[in-house]
Formats: structure tokens, sequence, C-alpha cells
């Protein structure tokens, strides 16, 4: 039910602001309308024209990369992790005889699973506005190559974005704490180690941070025509992550009092 309510949420957000858009540029209704501002750069250009050369993939990219679906996954995990410190299903699972490894592990697992539905239900809420806005012009076979790359591409690195939550969650196991945490690496550490790729790049360091950082990955995830480097680099940051998160998350488990 919740899922349904949030697929349906972000459809009608999404075309709200494409229908309050297209009015700003038709001159329906003033620039600035509900916060949604239309640059001059745009001004003579119509949105739902320039939604068709973006195409569906391109939205969704857009959804994706851009750090909304890093929201809604930040504070699903934080919800589902921190809320087993706080109404004490983790001490007493712990207490049945399980091992702190196996708690972890479960947690882990059940967090990846949190992650990849909400980032299927964002891919899907872009699928639909897309549809509403777009139509089917640009669906054939090479588009489903394409999604299915993209998505599996996508949920790979939500799987690791997904991990650092949990491993935060573990460290503060609070749930302001730990949403505040979450919303400021989706927010501002890709334009972080962005000023430190330039930086590097000035000073002639052959080695830049953002191509590892998952969220930077996850922000270059290329909707269409995924090549090889791409993949390679994405599977091994996702694999980085994931085992930094889960292994400095299990040893702070084992260590501190539940």
């Amino acid at each position: 039910k919740i899922c349904s309510l949030l697929i349906v949420g972000i459809v009608i957000f999404a075309y709200v602001m494409i229908y309050v858009a297209s009015n700003i540029q038709d001159g329906k209704i003033p620039n600035g309308t509900g916060g949604v501002i239309v640059s001059s750069d745009f001004a003579d250009e119509n949105v739902i024209d320039t939604l068709k050369t973006i195409g569906i993939l391109g939205m969704m990219g857009e959804i994706t990369g851009s750090g909304l679906a890093g929201i809604f996954i930040t504070v699903f995990v934080c919800i589902w992790c921190i809320s087993e410190y706080t109404n004490g299903a983790a001490k007493n699972t712990a207490g049945k005889g399980y091992t702190r490894v196996k708690v972890f592990l479960s947690k882990y697992l059940s967090t990846a699973w949190c992650t990849v539905l909400m980032n299927l239900i964002c891919i899907a809420a872009a699928f639909v506005v897309g549809i509403i806005a777009i139509g089917t012009s640009d669906i054939n076979g090479l588009f489903f190559k394409d999604l299915l790359f993209y998505i599996a591409m996508q949920l790979f690195l939500g799987i690791a974005f997904g991990g650092i939550v949990a491993a935060i969650c573990e460290f503060v196991r609070n749930m302001a704490g730990g949403i505040a945490i979450g919303m400021i690496l989706v927010t501002i550490s890709t334009t972080f180690v962005d000023a430190v790729d330039m930086l590097f790049q000035s000073m002639n360091i052959n080695f830049r941070p953002g191509d590892y950082w998952i969220l930077s990955v996850i922000a270059k995830c290329p909707p269409r025509s995924m090549d090889i480097n791409f993949v390679t680099q994405g599977i091994f940051a996702a694999v980085l992550w994931i085992a930094v998160s889960f292994v400095l998350g299990m040893i702070h488990f084992q260590r501190k009092d539940i």
C-alpha cells in the first residue's frame, strides 16, 4: 500500500511540475509559481518537446541520478534499520541465540531488498510519467535493451548506497542523525567529489575519486548505450562500497552494546 502511494505521489509531483513549467513558458502563469523557475535558456522551447528530446530513459536518468531516489532510500533505510534498535527488535533477535554476524547480515540483506524496492518504485514512476508526457514513440527493441541494462546497474549501485546508509545507521543509531547524514551525502557529496576531481586534474594527478564514489557513479550512469568500461567501473565501485560498509558495520555491531 505504501509503495503504491509512493508511486502515485511521484507521478503526480512530476506531472504537476511539467504542467506548471509548460504554462510558465506559454505565459499563462508567472515564472516562479510553485517554486518552479524556467531558465531563460529554455524560455523559447516547449517543455514537452524538450522532454521528447530527452526521452523516457533520460527522464529515468534524471530521477535516479539527481538524488531523488537517494533521498527515498535514505529515509526508508534509516526508518527500517534504526527502528529495530528503538523498538528492541535487534536486542530480542540477538537474545534468541543468533550470532551477531547473522543478525547484522539479516539487517544488511533486508536493507538491500528495501533499496531495490525504492529504486524500482522511482524507475516505475519515471516510466509512467514518461508515457503520460511523451508517449510511446521511442519505445522499441533497443529501448528495452537499454532499459534492462540501466535498471540492472542502478539496482546494483543502489544496493551499495543502501549499504552505506545502513552502516551509518549502525554507527549513529539515531533516526534524525542517520537521516541528516544521509541527506548530506545525497545533496553535497557529489559536488565535493567533483571539486576534488578538478583539483587533482589541475595538479596532473591521474586519479579521479568520482570514478569510485558510489553516488557519483550513480549520477553518471548512462541510460543509453552503456559501454563495458562504465559497467566494469560501476561493478567495481559497488562491490567496493558493499564490502566496506558491511565490514565496518559488522565490526561495530559486534563490539557495541545493542
